[in-house]
Formats: structure tokens, C-alpha cells, sequence
């Protein structure tokens, strides 16, 4: 009760509050840049602050949690070592310029992860459970379908002009013909 109630009061009255709060400035002043809007308010450094304390917040919340996953995963390990690691090696991402290639790694993730859904799907309604470490019909069927999701993001073919999708068909067809073929 209380998601749909929040869901209720959030879409028909705070979205629109939110929505006129951001064009009353605009209305004002008639600038439409956020910026000029921010500084022109004498609002520059406030937001800088903001800026700066959210992304320390949530930055240190990141390197916890890695310090902390890593230091479960290896308990001979002291967890400052790898926090003082993850840091230095996050630290000289950040200025190598990782985030320019941010867009081409989320590219690759869609690619990559929408197969494992459609191979999970049907694993599950085939009922193919298998006692091996590695099944291999559905490594080999992941590859292919994410390959395929890889030619059709770099434009050489498409079936659907979704990537993803593309992908996830393959991965069903191909993993539900194997799957077929083996309880037969």
C-alpha cells in the first residue's frame, strides 16, 4: 500500500511541483542554461559544494564496498590494503580518463548481458540442470549471441535495429534448439 500510495502522490503531484519549480527561474530570468541560472543567482559555490560532497559520498561508499567485498572474498588479506589499492587504482583511472569510455562500456554490457537472460529463461523452462562446472552449450551460445549484438552495435547487420534484442533472439533460438535437440 504504502509504493502505491507513493507512486500516487509522487506522479500526479510532485512531478509537476518539481517540473514548476525548475520554470520559474527560467520564466524569470528567461535564461535556459542551468549554469548561467546557477551562477546568475549567486548560486555557484553552494553547487560546487554539493557537487563536490555527493560525489566524495558516494565515491567512498564505492571504495567500502569494494575494500569490504574483496577482504570477504580474501580474509588473509587486511581490508586497508585493498581499500588503499582500489583507491590509488581508482584514483588513476579517474585521471587516465576513464569516463570517456564509459558510453562504449554500457554499449558493451547491453551486448553482452541480454543473452544470459534468454539462456536463464530457458534453462529454467527445459528444466536442463547439469552436475558440470561449465555447461557448455550455453557458454558457446552466449558467445555467439553477444557476438552477434557486437556486429550488429558496430552497424555490419541487424534483425531488429536493437542490439540487445538481436542478441536475445539468437541466444533463444540457438539455446532452445540445443535444448530441444538434447531432450529428444
Amino acid at each position: 500500500r504504502q509504493s502505491v500510495l507513493g507512486m500516487l502522490l509522487s506522479f500526479p503531484v510532485a512531478i509537476p511541483l518539481l517540473t514548476l519549480a525548475a520554470a520559474i527561474p527560467v520564466l524569470a530570468t528567461g535564461e535556459i542554461d542551468i549554469m548561467r541560472l546557477i551562477i546568475g543567482f549567486g548560486l555557484g559555490v553552494p553547487a560546487l559544494l554539493v557537487l563536490i560532497l555527493s560525489t566524495w559520498t558516494i565515491n567512498s561508499a564505492n571504495l567500502y564496498s569494494a575494500s569490504l567485498s574483496l577482504t570477504a572474498t580474501f580474509p588473509s588479506v587486511a581490508q586497508w590494503k585493498f581499500t588503499l589499492v582500489a583507491g590509488v587504482l581508482g584514483a588513476l583511472l579517474a585521471v587516465a580518463g576513464i569516463l570517456d569510455a564509459f558510453v562504449s562500456f554500457l554499449l558493451l554490457l547491453g551486448a553482452i548481458i541480454p543473452p544470459i537472460a534468454a539462456i536463464y529463461v530457458i534453462d529454467a523452462l527445459r528444466s536442463n540442470s547439469t552436475s558440470t562446472p561449465v555447461h557448455w552449450p550455453a557458454v558457446v551460445t552466449w558467445a555467439v549471441s553477444a557476438g552477434i549484438a557486437l556486429l550488429a552495435n558496430a552497424g555490419y547487420f541487424t534483425l531488429t535495429t536493437v542490439p540487445a534484442l538481436d542478441a536475445t533472439l539468437a541466444a533463444s533460438l540457438i539455446y532452445g534448439v540445443w535444448s530441444r535437440a538434447r531432450r529428444v
